[in-house]
């Protein structure tokens, strides 16, 4: 197990997963408001 997390492709997906997550909920939000 390697103590650099950043170099672990699931750590990247998972990231990416809640950017992606974060805008949708953002986006929706930010339509809903305005």
């Amino acid at each position: 197990m390697s103590s650099n997390k950043n170099s672990n492709p699931l750590i990247v997906v998972f990231w990416i997963a809640i950017a992606i997550v974060v805008f949708i909920v953002a986006r929706a939000v930010i339509i809903t408001i305005f």
